[in-house]
């Protein structure tokens, strides 16, 4: 029929390396500013990433911290730490 065959080759999704730029190709075409929940990328025909990130990738808050690694953005911990100092820094000053 002339269509592209879309499957990824078997075992293909166990890479953390393509699973992190496939993600990274959803959130930029999608717009969205972090990775979604799998309720949302399943909605928008994410599944098989879906289910690489749990399957494969230790499930959703350790894929998103390798995911933030990799793209050099600060982890959810870096963000509290950073947010707790500003809110400590500003105590002091009272």
């Amino acid at each position: 029929l002339g269509e592209k065959d879309v499957r990824a080759k078997s075992g293909t999704w166990k890479s953390l390396d393509y699973t992190i730029d496939q993600a990274t190709q959803a959130v930029e075409r999608e717009g969205w500013e972090n990775l979604p929940c799998h309720t949302k990328l399943g909605e928008r025909g994410y599944n098989s990433l879906s289910v690489a990130i749990t399957k494969y990738h230790g499930g959703y808050p350790a894929f998103r911290s390798k995911l933030d690694k990799r793209l050099d953005r600060p982890t959810k911990d870096q963000k509290l730490i950073s947010l707790l100092e500003k809110y400590a820094g500003g105590q002091n000053g009272r």
